[in-house]
């Protein structure tokens, strides 16, 4: 049986996909000490490598389209760029050069993503390759518990699932709930459907015993049941403003009552040592404020990094907090930058959300307070190599396109959408 090309490179696409999740790769890869870390896999540096060239091939082959994607977001190639020419003043410049293209090439695939798939069809792509994950997790843990190395060895008894700590393999179930509930057609076994996935993701949050993950998936929950009412009877600022009043309802109250809370969660009031690495990486910070350490170069290569080891007696690996490792790595102005091209997105995804048909529509409002969220305490988000940033970087990019070309989409269906996109229009003004 011949396989036809779209197949071919939808399977390649949920390959990659699949990849960047991480799964089997504390397999292979040592995270034993930070020279470790530095230096990485040479047999994952070639598969990556090898991706790379594939992905570069398939972007030229719509590379118009992707340089007008590429003026619609011209501070996102900022960013990426800046994070690359930060070897100029890293601690460690040749680890720097290295994690720099590969974010470089990980937000490329991202920007085909955007260029080659709907958002319905990128939903699609992405609810087959967490599933498989969350599928093979299931399975090693109920009948192979402990095959895959972990670093939470504190926590013996909680699922990791296929990946290296139970934190990552509750994100991506909280992340594939999101997905699956934003399932683009209706249909009445759909409530079913929800009802199922949030049990079996609360089990499954359970059982990896990341109280992280269970505050995300309560709030994201809560948060797309506003984002269905709003979406048709308000403006499309209201979603920016839930997202506002979220925060300040989740961190005033954590300030005031932070022992209060952390012992209903059953942690200590310092989040799990979190909030001592927060006070001295604001401490690293002051000496470099504008432009950081370097991308990637801090926790795994700079003094500043061995000075909080030292302090707290054990391997830090990053801070625990997305926002304070951007601006250990890029300073205030990688910071700045990243919530630029931020805020600008979540406004197109609102205005997006209130404009459009289907549950498609929701998902990159949904996928952007995903992030927005799980930075508070986790360190995901500008990294190459990993689904997070591919995501993201789909999402920016899919709403540079004006909600025209979506409208039609919808009327004429996923099969012309190879016809349609030689004509695309992106939004004025650059982000």
């Amino acid at each position: 049986m011949r396989l036809s090309p779209n197949f071919l490179g939808d399977a390649f696409t949920v390959g990659v996909l699949f990849l960047a999740t991480t799964a089997f790769q504390s397999l292979i890869v040592d995270a034993s000490t930070p020279q470790a870390v530095a230096k990485g896999s040479a047999l994952m540096q070639s598969l990556w490598v090898a991706i790379y060239v594939m992905v570069a091939m398939r972007a030229l082959q719509h590379r118009r389209l992707v340089l007008q994607i590429v003026r619609a977001n011209t501070l996102l190639v900022l960013l990426v760029l800046f994070a690359l020419f930060s070897a100029l003043w890293s601690e460690d410049p040749n680890l720097t050069l290295r994690r720099g293209i590969a974010v470089l090439a990980t937000t490329v695939f991202g920007v085909d993503l955007a260029v080659r798939y709907s958002v319905r069809e990128q939903l699609r792509l992405t609810r087959i390759t967490l599933l498989l994950a969350i599928t093979l997790s299931i399975v090693v843990d109920t009948l192979f518990h402990g095959l895959i190395p972990t670093v939470d060895s504190a926590y013996s008894s909680a699922w990791n699932g296929i990946f290296g700590q139970k934190n990552d393999f509750a994100r991506i179930v909280v992340l594939a709930t999101l997905v699956i509930l934003t399932k683009t057609r209706r249909a009445p076994w759909n409530v079913m459907t929800a009802i199922a996935a949030l049990a079996i993701s609360y089990a499954l949050i359970a059982a990896s015993q990341s109280q992280t993950g269970l505050v995300v998936l309560t709030a994201m929950w809560l948060l797309m049941l506003g984002f269905q009412v709003c979406r048709r009877r308000w403006t499309a600022l209201i979603p920016i403003g839930v997202i506002g009043a979220l925060i300040i309802s989740c961190v005033v109250p954590l300030g005031w009552h932070l022992e209060a809370l952390s012992g209903w969660l059953g942690r200590d009031p310092t989040l799990t040592g979190r909030t001592v690495i927060w006070e001295q990486s604001l401490t690293s910070i002051a000496q470099r404020p504008i432009l950081g350490y370097g991308y990637s170069a801090f926790w795994d290569a700079s003094p500043e990094a061995m000075r909080i080891d030292t302090l707290l007696r054990w391997y830090v690996p990053h801070a625990h907090n997305g926002y304070l490792d951007l601006t250990l790595q890029l300073g205030l102005t990688g910071l700045v930058l990243f919530l630029i091209v931020y805020c600008v997105a979540v406004r197109r995804a609102a205005i997006y959300l209130s404009t459009e048909h289907g549950g498609e529509a929701m998902w990159p409002l949904v996928c952007l307070t995903f992030v927005l969220l799980y930075q508070v305490t986790e360190s995901t988000i500008f990294v190459g190599n990993t689904i997070f940033w591919i995501l993201y970087t789909s999402v920016v990019c899919s709403l540079a396109v004006v909600p025209a070309f979506h409208s039609a989409e919808a009327e004429v269906g996923d099969a012309k959408i190879a016809e349609l996109r030689p004509n695309l229009q992106f939004n004025r003004g650059h982000v």
